[in-house]
């Protein structure tokens, strides 16, 4: 069949050969080479794999779109019956319900233990290989979210009388509907945590679209939920009342779908300390990585809810909410990146190389100009929805705000690397030593007479943030990518990150007692 068969170059093997139809082709073989005179035969070393830093990103492109598009939703979404609950309700039962959505995020962050990111990685990196492992995984953390949910219950169903006599500031209604109203909203406070763990099921099988479908449903039902008790005359209670019922409905939904994808055995809660030894240690490391950027980004909330009205901090609490919802363009990005990452790691380091770049450039020239737009967007947003009396006095921390979470969103892609490749101490180390640094920066911006203090406190978070990126850049480019030029990339999002802290304390200081 071989008509002629002629070496191509000294050293190897080659040729070509007719088909039936008459067209030649090539019989070149890169594995076989001349032996050496006198010699044995040698092979030519296998050619690598073509990295193509494309075909990664087609599942993330896809859930990329998907957290975008379903995030961008339900924050268009909970707008809606804000305007009623403030008009008709007023302003202390606005306060309340956030105020418990302040406590709800405090409670999961410090409860969450790291489970969520430790799923969302092992999901990624197991579920194809190791089943029964993913299954016991699951059932442990089950137990763990679902315990933790009860005793949130528990606490807060006994302790909101203490919680409103001494922390909340109340000016048009009691303390025992205040109380009440607490403890029917701690309903859906408990299952958030069992939530989280769901949702990082599905992040880790990388089937987002799920999620944020569920996510955008419980919200469009939220809202005309509360807008149908609004119109038929329903008080603060129905109103709670049906905050938690969507909520709990929509853990129900979670299970329904998790069973059938993963199993309905694997939701049954059940120990294995087998499970619990494989990830102590990384859990623990986002535990305590969490505990510290909830000091970090959380303080201000604390201590405006304990030295303002109530009311003012509903204020200042929706503004909080507002602008830390834009982060939902940076969650959109990196928590899709995340299982990509992790998968990426165990299996092809270039490649990995190649989509970090990607997803921090995209996260970098997105968050920017969307943060400066919220600031020029919030006068008028604020105008409608409260007053303009109103608006005026949040312009200013919204102002603050987007600049925090703008150099925190810089950071977030280079997090989420060192979390894909098992190295989370990089950043917990760092925040232990800036939570000595930046917090006692916020006793001097809680006096008024401090306040040209503040731009000396910001240069020292400058200093120190360029100290801090150059040891830790250094640690995540060795862990994540090697020795790559991408380290400047990484030190310069090291910056952002250890500003942020600094910045965020000027947050509660900006609206006025009393406004």
């Amino acid at each position: 069949m071989l008509s002629s068969i002629r070496p191509s170059s000294p050293g190897t093997t080659a040729g070509s050969a007719r088909r039936p139809d008459g067209r030649r082709f090539s019989t070149w073989s890169p594995a076989c080479v001349r032996p050496p005179a006198g010699g044995a035969p040698t092979r030519r070393p296998a050619r690598p794999p073509a990295i193509d830093g494309n075909q990664p990103l087609t599942t993330l492109s896809k859930n990329v779109v998907f957290n975008l598009v379903g995030q961008g939703l339900v924050l268009a979404l909970s707008f809606i019956a804000v305007r009623y609950i403030f008009r008709l309700l007023g302003a202390d039962v606005f306060g309340i319900i956030y105020f418990n959505i302040t406590l709800a995020a405090l409670l999961t962050t410090v409860l969450e233990l790291g489970i969520s990111a430790t799923t969302v990685r092992e999901v990624s990196q197991y579920f194809d290989v190791e089943r029964a492992y993913v299954t016991r995984l699951i059932q442990t953390f089950s137990l763990v979210y679902w315990a933790l949910g009860a005793v949130i219950l528990v606490v807060v169903f006994a302790g909101a009388p203490l919680l409103v006599r001494y922390w909340i500031n109340l000016t048009t209604i009691d303390a025992e509907t205040a109380a009440n109203m607490i403890r029917i909203l701690s309903i859906g406070t408990m299952v958030a945590l069992p939530r989280a763990l769901y949702t990082s099921l599905f992040r880790g099988r990388q089937r987002m679209a799920i999620n944020n479908t569920i996510d955008v449903g419980i919200a469009a039902i939220q809202q005309i939920g509360i807008l149908l008790v609004l119109q038929l005359g329903g008080g603060v209670f129905a109103v709670a009342l049906s905050i938690s019922a969507v909520m709990f409905a929509g853990v129900l939904i979670y299970m329904v779908i998790a069973a059938r994808m993963f199993g309905p055995l694997s939701l049954v809660p059940r120990f294995d300390a087998a499970v619990i030894r494989r990830n102590l240690r990384f859990t623990a490391l986002m535990a305590s990585n969490s505990l510290l950027s909830l000091v970090h980004s959380s303080v201000d909330r604390v201590v405006v809810s304990k030295l303002l009205a109530i009311s003012e901090f509903g204020f200042y609490g929706f503004a909080s909410a507002t602008v830390g919802r834009a982060l939902f363009v940076t969650a959109a990005i990196t928590q899709a990146a995340y299982p990509s990452f992790s998968t990426l790691s165990r299996t092809d380091r270039p490649a990995l190389n190649i989509q970090y770049r990607k997803v921090q450039d995209l996260v970098t020239y997105v968050t920017v100009p969307l943060f400066a737009g919220i600031v020029f967007a919030a006068l008028p947003l604020y105008t409608y929805i409260f007053n303009a009396s109103v608006a005026q006095r949040l312009l200013l921390p919204t102002a603050f705000l987007c600049l925090g979470f703008a150099l925190n969103s810089a950071s977030t892609p280079a997090l989420t690397l060192s979390l894909a490749v098992g190295r989370p101490q990089i950043f917990v180390q760092s925040n232990v030593v800036a939570l000595f640094v930046t917090q006692p920066l916020h006793v001097p911006l809680r006096d008024p007479s401090r306040l040209p203090a503040v731009p000396g406190d910001v240069a020292l978070a400058l200093v120190w943030g360029g100290c801090q990126a150059v040891w830790t850049g250094r640690s995540g480019v060795r862990a994540g990518l090697g020795r790559d030029r991408s380290g400047r990339r990484v030190l310069a999002d090291r910056v952002g990150r250890e500003l942020h802290p600094g910045l965020s304390s000027l947050r509660g200081r900006c609206v006025p007692p009393g406004g």
